[in-house]
């Protein structure tokens, strides 16, 4: 596999031979002060060193645009409120709870690169390996990046650049809200809201795999039959307008199971009313509130009667909790093999070249589109589809540092 580096990158420092050491210019898109995206940030450049001891490296390819990163640039904030007499109502104030301890700081957190120079410690990661993130925001929106072995995994070297970009919340989310709160079987029934948004399409794809019988619920609009259609064919088995829950028989009409978990992610009367479809014992987790209204849960059904439990869910948290743990690792694999046998396949975003990143912030308030930097589009060497061979010709690539040490299991 061909490095992507541009050997004008590099530059060396002194001239002394004892003393000399090579750094890599990256751009990076940071922000100073919490507001809207568009307003807020902007390009710089800046000096990365070699790495030491256990870091690696990092030359970022892409790096997805996620409701989340928005959020935390916005400085949003997580608030519950108070108890009234009849119901537990949850207020949203933005969505996510977290907030950069020190500004400026490189916005985003997913992305999908190449190892181009390791530490001395480093034992399972060799130069040219393509990784993904294990920890969230670490500041994916730069060029390149130093980070801790641990924090990264490896990916095969031909995987779907696009995919692997999106797996590290987004896809890993889903799995976690199915895996992590109800132990669903075949035949079993889930309810979400929010079923078309990219996080909402996954989960009806691994509820297809698993043999989980899902009810999507969206919002009514002009082409909604044609939007019925492809969240039917990615796997949802039911999938009905905030207009049309409430007033069909769906259960009898189409042979399911009341749902043993709900999943929000819009607050307001769209998760009241995915709760009150919930079975006996049933659990509704929420990890997302994007559209900014409180929701109601009524006491006597609810929470006496039906004994429902209400709980959130966010997957930095988890991430941090359980950072190189068996059960993420496991997790890391299983979602790795399906997006290699194609069997799981991310929604479609649109791909931006990183310097023309106002196009994708310009929009993304309004638009319901999902952006991807691409870091590489101005340069000479490119990753082009899944066999990540390089555009130009062979004898004007350069590589960085050593040549790559072959472990002997990795010949082929």
């Amino acid at each position: 596999m061909w490095s992507l580096l541009n050997s004008k990158t590099f530059k060396t420092l002194s001239t002394t031979p004892r003393l000399w050491r090579r750094t890599v210019m990256t751009k990076s898109l940071i922000y100073n002060n919490f507001g809207q995206p568009i307003n807020e940030l902007q390009i710089i450049e800046e000096d990365i060193p070699n790495p030491i001891d256990k870091q690696v490296l990092i030359k970022i390819l892409m790096a997805p645009v996620n409701p989340m990163d928005v959020d935390i640039i916005q400085g949003s904030i997580f608030i519950v409120q108070h108890f009234e007499q009849r119901f537990f109502e949850i207020s949203f104030l933005g969505i996510h709870p977290f907030k950069p301890k020190i500004l400026p700081a490189i916005g985003g957190g997913e992305f999908v690169g190449e190892i181009l120079k390791v530490g001395e410690l480093v034992v399972d990661l060799n130069e040219g390996d393509l990784i993904i993130p294990l920890r969230m925001h670490l500041g994916s929106w730069t060029k390149y990046k130093l980070a801790e072995e641990k924090e990264v995994y490896k990916i095969p070297e031909y995987s779907d650049l696009k995919e692997a970009a999106t797996m590290a919340v987004n896809t890993c989310a889903a799995y976690r809200l199915l895996k992590g709160f109800v132990n669903l079987k075949p035949g079993d029934s889930i309810i979400q809201n929010g079923a078309n948004g990219f996080l909402g399409q996954t989960i009806h794809q691994l509820c297809k795999l698993w043999g989980i019988k899902s009810l999507g619920v969206i919002r009514d609009r002009p082409d909604v039959g044609v939007l019925k259609l492809a969240m039917e064919r990615l796997g949802a088995t039911v999938v009905l307008t905030d207009k049309e829950i409430d007033t069909t028989d769906v259960y009898e009409t189409n042979c399911l199971h009341k749902p043993k978990l709900a999943l929000n992610c819009t607050g307001g009367e769209m998760a009241e009313s995915i709760a009150r479809h919930l079975d006996k014992c049933g659990t509704m987790v929420t990890y997302a509130g994007v559209s900014g209204k409180p929701f109601k849960i009524s006491t006597l059904p609810s929470l006496i009667l039906n004994q429902n439990r209400f709980t959130g869910f966010w997957i930095t948290k988890w991430v941090e909790e359980n950072l190189g743990s068996p059960q993420q690792v496991h997790m890391m694999n299983e979602l790795m093999q399906l997006l290699q046998t194609k069997q799981l396949e991310s929604p479609r975003v649109e791909i931006i070249p990183f310097d023309n990143f106002k196009e994708a912030f310009a929009t993304c308030d309004s638009s319901c589109k999902r952006f991807m930097l691409d870091m590489t589009a101005d340069e000479e060497v490119k990753w082009i589809g899944e066999g990540l061979c390089p555009r130009v010709a062979v004898e004007h690539c350069s590589a960085f540092g050593e040549k790559k040490t072959v472990k002997t299991n990795d010949k082929k």
